[in-house]
């Protein structure tokens, strides 16, 4: 049988010289690469590895190259493999695998909304998955979730919902004062008597 020491031996060699290869590229040609190339070139022997069961740091590269190639639910579904079976980033990585995800999924939700595009569900679920989990990240980036769902829920009229994503944005650090102080004065102005 291709014992999982054999493939994980084949595919350390061939990340190896992919790694090689995107050294040459460009930013944007690295993700385009990622997403058209690697990730089908890898997702069937991840795939087993996962099933398998067992941490491998093929695992952990593919799922840098998730988020690299923008494939933001694929990457959520493969971190939530990770956290539970304990796979860590690849070498060269000092971040905390809560850290990388977190900062991951925000930095496509605020391009995402930037855009004018829905950063649901996977702001909420990451979100979520950060505060029942107890995650250890900065402040910051729990700020920056907040601030995000704050927006949203502001620009579809959810004001009391905006507020309270506010004030959680601006205990946390976040310079939302401006835009909590003005949802707060719509929200009332919403819920006065005779409105």
């Amino acid at each position: 049988p291709f014992g999982r020491q054999k493939l994980s031996a084949l595919l350390a060699a061939s990340i190896e010289e992919d790694l090689r290869a995107l050294k040459n590229m460009t930013i944007e040609r690295k993700g385009q690469f990622k997403r058209d190339e690697l990730l089908p070139r890898y997702r069937e022997q991840v795939k087993r590895l996962l099933d398998a069961g067992h941490p491998d740091p093929a695992v952990g590269r593919y799922l840098v190259w998730c988020f690299d190639a923008g494939q933001v639910e694929e990457g959520l579904e493969l971190a939530k493999w990770c956290l539970e079976h304990g796979q860590g980033l690849p070498d060269g990585f000092s971040s905390t695998l809560h850290f990388f995800v977190a900062s991951q999924v925000l930095a496509w939700a605020e391009a995402q909304q930037k855009a004018a595009h829905s950063c649901e569900p996977y702001l909420g679920d990451t979100l979520e998955a950060m505060e029942r989990d107890n995650w250890d990240v900065p402040d910051k980036i729990k700020a920056g979730f907040h601030k995000l769902k704050a927006q949203a829920a502001e620009s579809g009229g959810e004001l009391a919902e905006a507020v309270t994503a506010y004030e959680k944005a601006f205990a946390l650090g976040a310079k939302v004062e401006t835009k909590l102080n003005a949802a707060r004065k719509k929200l009332e102005k919403a819920t006065e008597p005779g409105q």
